[in-house]
């Protein structure tokens, strides 16, 4: 655990918060297929929820996950996040529906598309490829 609490700029810069409830952090940062972010640092890439839990939690184990208690798999919000088992995961989709499908984009959809167009316009990303990895990971009702 890092007891400043000031997270590098770099990281910062790439987090949005969205002040609404469920009021997510949300990371605008490199996104991987699965739809979680990725941050590199200190020569290393690991999912960025893994390290804004590190940042100001403490250490985790390899075998510890963690949780996002918003289902929004690019939420970094430390109030968001728990430490937790594999199993207790599973649970967690299975109760909430998630349970066989890849992670939505779910309870700050429209945040995201708005935190998106930033990033299109602020760092070129083609529109049509930010289009077809957000319908990707997008769940629909029922399913």
């Amino acid at each position: 655990m890092n007891t400043s609490h000031e997270l590098p700029s770099r990281y910062s810069r790439k987090v949005v918060i969205i002040p609404e409830p469920p009021e997510c952090h949300i990371w605008i940062g490199a996104i991987a297929d699965d739809g979680y972010g990725r941050y590199w640092h200190s020569g290393i890439v690991e999912r960025v929820h893994r390290y804004a839990y590190r940042w100001h939690h403490g250490a985790l184990d390899a075998n510890t996950v963690v949780r996002h208690r918003c289902d929004e798999p690019l939420c970094v919000n430390p109030a968001h996040l728990e430490a937790g088992t594999r199993s207790a995961n599973r649970n967690d989709a299975t109760e909430r529906g998630r349970q066989g499908s890849k992670q939505p984009f779910s309870v700050v959809d429209d945040a995201l598309v708005q935190v998106a167009s930033m990033r299109i316009q602020r760092t070129g990303l083609a529109r049509d490829r930010f289009d077809d990895r957000r319908a990707q990971f997008r769940r629909t009702p029922g399913s």
